[in-house]
């Protein structure tokens, strides 16, 4: 019977595989072990969401995808990221990991308060390195302090 090729989505939890579900981890691995099989499974690609959804908005067959292998013109392609080119240079995205700043809000008019966390760069535009504003400067769009007084804002927003 074919297939319609329709993305099948993979979550799970990462709890699950920890403590005493070690086991877990080992069944997950041998499953992408099975399904990874090109011999059995020709077809089968593991992909981000976002690569799925780009590829469910123009298909294309498995010839063509193979074809392309790595290459950034596939919707599947890791060039860039293996190259570190593109949004992956380093020396021209110098966002760097992200690192998370703890903020102790206390805001009853907005009924926000507690314990609140923002990823930023770890790395200015200018390659400096960048650290966690003060608990004190939490982040409000829309004034003068909404990145903490850290530099580049918008660059960190996709984490």
């Amino acid at each position: 019977q074919p297939s319609n090729r329709a993305p099948w989505g993979l979550y799970m939890h990462a709890a699950w595989f920890f403590g005493d579900y070690a086991f877990h981890f080992e069944g997950y691995k041998m499953f992408l072990d099975e399904i990874t099989n090109k011999e059995k499974y020709p077809d089968v690609w593991i992909v981000p969401i976002k690569a799925g959804l780009e590829y469910m908005k123009e298909p294309m067959n498995q010839a063509q995808l193979v074809e392309l292998g790595k290459s950034d013109e596939s919707p599947f392609g890791c060039q860039s990221i293996e190259e570190q080119t593109g949004l992956y240079d380093s020396t021209k995205h110098r966002c760097g990991s992200k690192q998370s700043c703890r903020f102790m809000v206390d805001e009853p008019a907005d009924g926000i308060s507690g314990e609140r966390y923002m990823s930023i760069c770890s790395y200015k535009s200018n390659g400096e390195r960048q650290n966690c504003p003060s608990e004190d400067r939490y982040p409000w769009l829309g004034e003068e302090n909404h990145c903490g007084g850290n530099t580049p804002c918008e660059d960190c927003m996709a984490f």
